[in-house]
């Protein structure tokens, strides 16, 4: 397994939780950031995939660190994207951060060799299927509104 930077962490996990994301048919978070941090810290400690993202896996340290949820989350911006992924955050956009397709690279997120062809992309080595990332993004929108639970 190739050994991530930090930096390169951040990238995948925010282009895993935005294919999670557009997996699970939603393309905003709420710009709350205590909300977002909690959400998130929720469904990353249950995640069967975090010991791939040692810079995320101990939530405690990553908080020592200083680290922004959001900032994480939203990392794969139109300046730091990965090339070949069809789609991007703004997090500046209202009422919060918001995906957007790139529509010059052909990506439909309804066609499933498309949605596996993303999670390729993003996992390299590490061979995190998309429906992990569906998953970990369920169990992330499921603690953003527990009232949707079923």
């Amino acid at each position: 397994m190739i050994k991530l930077d930090k930096k390169d962490q951040y990238k995948h996990i925010s282009a895993g939780i935005a294919l999670g994301l557009i997996m699970n048919d939603e393309s905003q978070i709420p710009a709350d950031k205590l909300k977002v941090e909690f959400a998130f810290t929720d469904a990353w400690r249950t995640w069967a995939h975090k010991q791939h993202f040692p810079w995320m896996t101990d939530i405690a340290s990553y908080k020592k660190k200083d680290l922004d949820v959001i900032h994480i989350i939203t990392y794969l911006n139109e300046r730091t994207r990965v090339p070949y992924l069809g789609y991007f955050w703004d997090s500046e956009a209202a009422p919060g951060p918001t995906l957007y397709l790139h529509e010059n690279t052909g990506f439909d997120p309804d066609d499933a060799s498309d949605i596996d062809h993303a999670a390729k992309i993003i996992g390299e080595d590490q061979r995190i299927p998309a429906t992990a990332w569906k998953d970990l993004a369920y169990r992330f929108l499921e603690s953003l509104d527990p009232a949707t639970e079923g």
